[in-house]
């Protein structure tokens, strides 16, 4: 189902607005094993940052594209950028869970350590303050990194949040 939910996404908001795109790429790299060729979400998540430059939830995305596509170094670069354009965006661990699964994949478990604990501690601070579409990437991101780290965190998921925030 996800498979099929990604390929009419991407057949219908493949030529869309930097949002729908943005989205669109987003949605088609929430799982490692997503669908097809990775070029193809990372054009789409490239066209909407190139609109929208200075979107930090765009250059998030740009972020896992390049991940899912095995490009470290420029996930990294527009994880690192997603944050200098708004170092206190609410989310911005989500971007920490990206740094930590690109120093994981380069062999730097030291680092990746580092911004895994930075994350799931954000994560547990922020409770349920927290937009509820944002949920469920945050769960999703937090136990690719765990898994990819190898370190099971002994915190339980958090549940979906209550109330909604823009912290």
């Amino acid at each position: 189902d996800y498979r099929d939910a990604c390929a009419a996404m991407l057949q219908q908001f493949g030529q869309s607005g930097a949002s729908e795109m943005c989205e669109t790429a987003r949605a088609c790299n929430l799982q490692p094993d997503r669908p097809g060729d990775p070029a193809v979400p990372l054009g789409l998540a490239e066209r909407a940052v190139g609109l929208l430059p200075n979107r930090q939830w765009m250059r998030y995305v740009l972020g896992m594209a390049h991940y899912r596509a095995g490009q470290y170094e420029d996930a990294a670069r527009q994880f690192h950028k997603s944050l200098a354009v708004d170092p206190n965006w609410y989310v911005r661990h989500l971007n920490w869970f990206g740094l930590a699964m690109v120093h994981q994949q380069q062999g730097d478990a030291e680092k990746a350590g580092q911004w895994f604990e930075m994350a799931v501690d954000r994560m547990t601070t922020l409770g349920d303050k927290r937009l509820t579409q944002d949920w469920l990437e945050e769960q999703v991101r937090w136990r690719e990194a765990e898994r990819l780290l190898g370190t099971p965190d002994a915190r339980p998921m958090s549940s979906s949040p209550a109330e909604v925030s823009s912290d």
